[in-house]
This record gives C-alpha cells, sequence and structure tokens, in this order.
C-alpha cells in the first residue's frame, strides 16, 4: 500500500470483500505494508461508482471518495468495524530491520483473528530488488499464531497466474487446500481460512450469492 493510492477503486474492492467477508464475531487486522511515499500522487479520481447496485456499496463510494489521501484517514473514516486493529509502520527494505518491522506488526495485530495483508506487489517472488511484497515466511508465522489470512495480491502477467499462485500456496502451506480467491479487475485477493474461523467460509458462500456482487466471476478455489 502507498498513500498516492488511497482511495482509488482498489480500495473500494478490498473494503467491498472485507465488509462482506469477516463476520463480526471475528476482529479483523490490517497490515498495511506501507511503503514510503514516491514522487506525485498517482491517484485518479473515479467520478461514477458504475459497480454500485446498493446502499451499502453507495456509501462506501461516497467514502472514499471523501476521505484524506493517507491510510491514517482510512482508518478513522468508520469505513471497517471500530474494532479493527491497524499496523502502519511503513515497511522496511530487508534483513533484520524487515525482521523486526514483522515482529512488531505481529504484537499489534495479536489480538486479531484475520489480518489482510495489503503489499503493493502482493506475494513473492516479484521482480528482483522488490521488497513491496508479502514473502512465504511472512504468511507462515501469521497462520503458525492462529490466524485466518487474506493477502492482496496485483495483477500478474503470466499464464494461468491463479492456478499458478495457488499452487504456489498449496505448497507451501498443505494443511490449508482449500484456498478462496476473488478477482475485481486487475485486484486479486487470496483467503487462506483457519479451520476454527469456518464463520468466514459461511460468509463467503453468502457473499458470492448476492446479486451484482462485483466479484461474481468463475474463480474459485
Amino acid at each position: 500500500m502507498n498513500n498516492k493510492f488511497v482511495g482509488d477503486e482498489g480500495d473500494f474492492s478490498k473494503f467491498y470483500l472485507l465488509k462482506h467477508i469477516v463476520p463480526d464475531s471475528l476482529t479483523l487486522g490490517v497490515n498495511w505494508y506501507l511503503t514510503p511515499p514516491e514522487g506525485e500522487k498517482e491517484w485518479k479520481e473515479w467520478k461514477e461508482c458504475k459497480e454500485c447496485k446498493d446502499a451499502d456499496s453507495m456509501l462506501l463510494c461516497e467514502q472514499l471518495h471523501n476521505v484524506d489521501k493517507n491510510v491514517r484517514a482510512l482508518e478513522t473514516a468508520g469505513i471497517l468495524p471500530s474494532k479493527t486493529i491497524f499496523f502502519s509502520q511503513e515497511l522496511k527494505q530487508s534483513g533484520s530491520e524487515r525482521i523486526k518491522w514483522f515482529e512488531e506488526s505481529q504484537k499489534t495485530l495479536a489480538a486479531a483473528n484475520v489480518i489482510f495483508c495489503d503489499p503493493d506487489t502482493g506475494i513473492e517472488p516479484s521482480r528482483a530488488g522488490s521488497v513491496k511484497h508479502i514473502s512465504f515466511c511472512e504468511i507462515e508465522k501469521y497462520l503458525a499464531n492462529g490466524k485466518s489470512v487474506i493477502i492482496y495480491q496485483h495483477f500478474d502477467r503470466q499464464a494461468d497466474p491463479v492456478k499458478r499462485k495457488l499452487d504456489e500456496l498449496r505448497t507451501a502451506f498443505p494443511k490449508f487446500q482449500d484456498i478462496e480467491v476473488f478477482q475485481y479487475k486487475t485486484y486479486y485477493y487470496y483467503i487462506i481460512i483457519q479451520e476454527q474461523h469456518s464463520k468466514i467460509s459461511t460468509a463467503i458462500a453468502k457473499f458470492r450469492k448476492i446479486p451484482n456482487n462485483i466479484f461474481n466471476n468463475p474463480l474459485t478455489s
């Protein structure tokens, strides 16, 4: 995540999804994987929310249009439940600093049941030298602590990107074979659910049946 993208249609898709599939009985944690400022803002206002078919999505669209363009503003905009926990420290480069950064995220998000990770480039491997991803090691540590994990993945131009990424995740985490996937335009979301959080699976099944759901597509696990 980078502040220059706050309020774009990617935010619309992630919040639309999170609001529907994380039950109120579970506590959501958000690790922005926030990257340092990079030049001028690239945010482009989308003046029409063509996907807004109901009151909830229209409200979400209005909230994102009016929010200041930084993650702190998103955190206090009332978009996600009030008990949501946020980790907003800037992502560290690599080595010991990255390890300390991630350990701090674990401490901050310790009370969360479900963690949404929002790395710019999604799940490793990414381009050489890039740190804007979540590593398999970091996913493993969240899972080992009993967290269900929802991960943003940017569009991948390689052949069969969903199948390939699912194969990588299932190989890395053999305990978790039933991984859910959602796609909205160039935004993908991979959801790894702990057995004790079966309410998420129930919410997902209900969500997929909603008419005019922006995520209604053939992607399944």
